[in-house]
């Protein structure tokens, strides 16, 4: 991935593993939508994303589409998408798969699955059952104090595919738990001392995500027409300890002058994705071939978030509220797209998608900062592509970007409330 044109990385956290990625120079991940077998992975407030969620040995492939997104995937597809496909049921009827490894400060990461296609021999539809999991843990204490990292995930498929690429059905079940520690920063002074110490022993997260997806295709008229359903459901909890203080520049002993404040932040999510598409294919001559998709999109999301003192670092869910609020985001889209081949060397295309998105927020503290919005946005795309040789492609398109204020974006934890906030826009050329 780092060898994609426009990629760039940096580890704003500073603990090794929430790494952000992000293209063309965008500097924050909201700029790119993550979709993992289809489901957006991007958090409902920030669009950021939890790397733990994906972990190397379940991946099937990578693809990366560079440039603005929003004609087909909407909102926050500003910079790009990443799709990330887990692995296939085996063809065999049973395969078992899986490894472990181990490393420094008590390090250990093992997966352990098996996969398989059965034969329908219970029903005169011809296909088979298919079915596949996949489990893994990742601990180690890492080289510095509160550097430690706990992660656990599992991934379940089953479906059924009819013969001859005539559709199936398929449900899907992904789960993870992470507790992540941040050793946080030294100064040049308790680095020389130990730099294998911290100064917060607080700091850290601990995340839990559920994934559950169905979806279902099926093909009529000699495979000219697909018609698809994706429905995917997605609920986050995640606990932020954070730990300020102000350490003294010349004391090696950081237990005797440290008087740190810790935050407590809550955070819970449930966002649920529905799409409808219909694609038709076929070849008009024997030298154009047309294919169109038309399609709908309805998303719904509610994020709650809590943010408390804990001074003294005495963290506790009782404590007094700082913050409290709630929202409620939801979009609904209509997109369309076509696309010509002729003498399967030249290939234009054309779409564009209309997106309609609402934010209710509740500030549960201060009433009088709810609010209500409402945007509208469209964009559209086109391009072509000349196959002038074997080795050779030639292809240049435009696209148009948005992105709606997220939550914190408009509402933030604390200070001034910006509703008049406006999507975010650009042009993408490319040639």
């Amino acid at each position: 991935v780092k060898d994609t044109e426009g990629a760039i990385f940096f580890d704003s956290v500073g603990n090794g593993r929430d790494e952000t990625f992000s293209l063309r120079g965008f500097p924050e991940s909201r700029a790119v939508v993550f979709l993992v077998d289809g489901v957006r992975v991007n958090e409902v407030d920030g669009n950021a994303v939890t790397y733990p969620l994906l972990p190397m040995n379940d991946i099937e492939s990578i693809q990366i589409d560079r440039g603005a997104q929003s004609p087909v995937y909407g909102s926050d597809a500003f910079a790009g998408t990443v799709h990330l496909t887990t692995r296939k049921p085996s063809e065999k009827p049973l395969s078992i798969f899986g490894g472990t490894e181990w490393s420094s400060f008590h390090g250990i990461r093992f997966n352990q699955g098996v996969s398989g296609s059965l034969a329908d021999r219970w029903t005169s539809l011809g296909g088979k059952f298919t079915y596949y999991f996949n489990g893994g843990r990742d601990v180690n204490n890492g080289f510095r104090t509160n550097g430690e990292w706990r992660i656990t995930n599992f991934n379940m498929k089953a479906g059924y595919e009819l013969p001859d690429d005539g559709g199936g059905f398929r449900v899907g079940v992904k789960h993870v738990e992470d507790a992540i520690s941040n050793p946080g920063e030294l100064t040049f002074q308790q680095f020389k001392d130990n730099f294998r110490n911290s100064n917060k022993p607080l700091d850290g997260r601990k995340y839990n995500n559920t994934i559950v997806q169905m979806e279902a295709n099926k093909t009529f008229w000699d495979n000219r027409i697909n018609a698809s359903i994706f429905n995917s459901w997605r609920i986050n909890k995640t606990h932020f300890f954070t730990t300020s203080a102000n350490y003294p520049s010349y004391t090696p002993a950081w237990t005797v002058l440290y008087d740190p404040d810790t935050s407590l932040v809550t955070s819970k999510s449930r966002a649920t994705d529905l799409i409808w598409q219909i694609d038709y294919k076929d070849a008009w001559t024997n030298w154009l071939v047309n294919q169109s998709s038309v399609g709908m999109e309805f998303q719904r999301a509610t994020d709650y978030a809590l943010q408390q003192h804990a001074p003294k670092g005495t963290v506790a869910e009782s404590l007094p509220r700082r913050t409290e609020r709630g929202a409620w985001p939801e979009s609904t889209a209509l997109f369309w797209r076509e696309t010509f081949e002729l003498w399967e060397r030249v290939i234009p295309y054309v779409g564009m998608r209309h997106d309609f998105s609402w934010l209710n927020a509740d500030n549960y503290i201060t009433p009088t900062d709810n609010l209500s919005r409402h945007w509208t946005k469209s964009s559209v795309l086109t391009g072509i592509t000349l196959k002038v040789h074997k080795n050779v492609d030639l292809f240049g398109n435009y696209s148009q970007g948005f992105r709606v204020p997220d939550i914190s974006e408009i509402s933030p934890y604390s200070g001034t409330v910006y509703e008049d906030l406006q999507p975010v826009t650009s042009d993408n050329y490319e040639a």
